[in-house]
């Protein structure tokens, strides 16, 4: 199983492929795609952080919020207001969704090098 980071490489490849497509949407004017493919592509990453299956991810609660409090307890309040920015234009198309996804996909790569499990260090 490759791995980029302590990831499962399919599911920094969904964070990529979700990304891409979310600045896309942003550039030609489609604010609800982008909010829903930046949403997508943070809960990729953060389900590869915290280590869920990429092919059968199993049943867990998926909100951004429950994903990011399984990594710390702790976050910066710019981080936290985020994601609910994030949760709340996942289908309104509201809010800064892509700067949002931006800002947390540079916030969770500090702990792409942490050993699994080991998010409290």
């Amino acid at each position: 199983m490759e791995r980029l980071g302590g990831v499962h490489l399919k599911w920094y490849q969904r964070h990529i492929s979700h990304m891409a497509t979310a600045l896309e949407s942003a550039e030609m004017g489609d604010r609800r795609s982008a909010c829903y493919h930046a949403y997508q592509a943070v809960s990729a990453l953060l389900s590869g952080i915290v280590g869920l299956d990429p092919d059968y991810p199993g049943p867990v609660v998926k909100t951004l919020k429950s994903l990011l409090l399984k990594i710390s307890e702790s976050h910066p309040l710019e981080i936290l207001q985020c994601v609910d920015e994030l949760e709340g234009g996942y289908f309104s198309g509201q809010g800064r969704c892509v700067e949002c996804a931006d800002l947390l996909t540079d916030y969770l790569h500090n702990f792409l090098t942490l050993p699994p499990g080991d998010f409290n260090a």
